[in-house]
């Protein structure tokens, strides 16, 4: 029998949605080494009335109504077009059940009005999803993410307070590397007294470690004293907000942080490199598993240079695909030993760096190795559990971009690899008879936007695509590089080139309209001047690509193969319609572009 509490709960909550009763207050999200604001976090309220709900027991009453989903669509709403009008600057923050994102994501029509509806563009909007319900549904809730992301979206993880060990938690490590939030949010129930408690400044120092580990912004919440805020900076949290910073308000002023911040404090920066940054690969298997499963997981994944050995989250060895592969490439060797444990195949000899370890020690202790092992993986570990799988390539990458030079080393503005980073790792996988995938992007129409809007728009723009092609490093591509002007390279698995485009494509789509002013978008592009110096009508900037599929074709150096790329590519303005040409197997395939994907347009004379 319900009680006569809950039954006035329920009714103050269907009157709140009925009246669209609801008020959005604000709190700023800095970043406290750049002294910026990042944005903004919504907080929805109900009338301040007798029978008024506290903002969790409001959304709870109303989950147990069967109201939470239109009530967390009325309050995404109403926070965005209060954001709009009070003009605030940057991201807007906004909780949303996990079950509204993943219904949302089925209702692809209704994303697209919503989209359309709101006067925040969705590159402006981060979701935050709840982190202790996530295990009811873990598949389509990371299936609903991967959507909202295609849509622009970005999405942080909350509410980790009910969740013990979360620095040493391995399924919820698993979870964030699935998801990839763009922001992992750490609440007051770790930050408070962390200035003062050895266990909170462990955790936090083990969340950074993993959040840097796959690409994640951390935010502290609830900063409300000076010493917690001076130890969040201490372990490397940057990103802060708080009553320390400013309470949530109605009508909100950005702080002043240069009056509010202890310059000399936070002066110098504290921002290095570390080894938690170099982790490409994720992939182990437990003491026990066999001989031909390890097989078999190495043949499924032919980029996979290596897998860990772990036992109760602790690396007990390390196999290196090469040497094994050969050792069992032939099947009567493998029937031998295949139910054997792999244990008796690892190499106990490996390299162990500290997650927290700076990349200048990691160098040189792999310098120091290199004359020893012919395999130069490393495991890198976060309080002695195993956090991931760092590459000598990646290492070098990264070296060579904390040492910036003019010498196509890395680009200047996007510090993407340049031309002679990228010749190398192509010469590289050619010299290993190595199959691969490598598609040659330009950004069409680029000029004339350049040209309406001015070379700095147009700068954010190629910082905007080389930020998407980075985050492809997570989801499977090899490498990213920016040979200049608009003009990009992606390598990827031979058989993955398809899935990582449409999601690049799909992102840039997006995300390239924030470019635009609202009479533009209305006209469906912009008003410029072509080469024959006559006025008209350009479309929005697209992506354009040659794809080529490399398995045993030769090429003496990274320029032919890029020769036949930029020919490739040159065949997709030819045809009216089609933005992506692929060679496989002697073969030309022209592709046109949707919103569900690549559509095959047939084969190229």
């Amino acid at each position: 029998m319900i009680s006569p509490e809950l039954m006035q709960k329920k009714f103050v909550v269907k009157d709140i949605l009925k009246h669209h009763n609801i008020t959005s207050w604000f709190q700023p999200i800095i970043n406290v080494e750049r002294r910026e604001l990042i944005g903004w976090e919504a907080f929805s309220r109900g009338p301040e009335t007798d029978n008024g709900l506290e903002t969790p027991a409001m959304f709870d009453t109303a989950a147990e109504a069967g109201i939470l989903k239109p009530f967390d669509l009325m309050c995404l709403h109403t926070a965005a077009e209060s954001f709009d009008q009070l003009q605030l600057e940057n991201k807007l923050f906004i909780n949303i059940s996990n079950e509204m994102l993943i219904a949302s994501s089925r209702l692809k029509d209704q994303v697209g009005k919503l989209i359309a509806d709101n006067r925040v563009p969705s590159t402006r909007m981060v979701l935050e999803i709840d982190e202790k319900n996530a295990s009811n549904n873990i598949n389509e809730l990371i299936e609903a993410v991967h959507f909202f992301h295609e849509q622009g979206f970005e999405v942080a993880v909350d509410h980790l307070s009910g969740i013990d060990n979360v620095g040493e938690s391995a399924s919820l490590h698993k979870l964030w590397s699935e998801i990839k939030p763009d922001y992992i949010k750490l609440d007051r129930s770790f930050i408070q007294n962390v200035n003062g408690s050895a266990s909170k400044q462990k955790t936090v120092k083990e969340v950074v470690a993993v959040a840097r580990s796959i690409g994640s912004v951390l935010i502290a919440e609830g900063v409300e004293t000076e010493k917690e805020l001076k130890k969040l900076y201490e372990l490397g949290v940057h990103n802060v907000q708080g009553y320390l910073i400013q309470k949530p308000q109605l009508a909100p002023v950005a702080p002043k942080l240069d009056d509010l911040l202890d310059k000399e404090l936070f002066a110098e920066t504290n921002q290095k490199s570390l080894a938690c940054d170099l982790v490409v690969s994720t992939a182990h298997v437990e003491v026990g598993t066999t001989i031909q499963s390890v097989f078999e997981l190495l043949e499924a994944n032919v980029h996979m240079s290596s897998i860990a050995v772990v036992e109760n989250e602790k690396v007990k060895g390390i196999i290196f695909r090469t040497p094994f592969m050969n050792k069992y490439s032939k099947r009567q060797r493998r029937e031998v030993v295949q139910a054997k444990c792999i244990s008796s195949e690892m190499s106990s000899d490996l390299l162990h760096v500290d997650a927290h370890q700076r990349i200048e020690q990691v160098s040189r202790l792999v310098t120091s190795r290199a004359q020893l092992d012919a395999e130069h993986d490393f495991i890198i570990s976060n309080e002695q559990h195993f956090l991931g799988i760092g590459t000598v390539i990646d290492l070098l990458r990264k070296v060579t971009q904390l040492r910036v030079k003019p010498d196509h080393q890395e680009n200047i503005l996007t510090m993407l690899p340049g031309n002679t980073p990228i010749g190398n790792c192509v010469m590289e996988l050619l010299d290993k008879d190595t199959p691969f995938s490598i598609a040659l992007l330009d950004l069409a129409n680029f000029k004339p936007f350049n040209n309406h809007y001015s070379h700095n728009r147009g700068d954010e723009v190629l910082i905007m695509f080389a930020e998407i092609l980075r985050k492809q490093l997570k989801q499977g591509a090899s490498f990213a590089g920016h040979i200049g002007g608009d003009d990009f390279v992606l390598i990827m698995p031979q058989d993955e080139w398809q899935e990582l485009l449409r999601s690049v494509f799909t992102e840039f789509n997006h995300k390239v309209l924030k470019f635009y002013s609202d009479n533009d978008i209305k006209q469906g592009g912009i008003e410029s001047t072509d080469r024959n110096g006559h006025m008209r009508l350009f479309d929005f900037v697209s992506l354009s690509a040659g794809v080529m599929t490399v398995k045993e074709e030769y090429f003496d150096s990274f320029q032919s193969l890029l020769t036949q790329l930029i020919q490739l590519k040159q065949r997709t303005k030819r045809q009216l319609g089609t933005c992506l040409a692929h060679l496989n197997d002697a073969q030309i395939k022209l592709y046109s572009y949707d919103e569900s994907g690549f559509v095959d347009e047939g084969v190229s004379d």
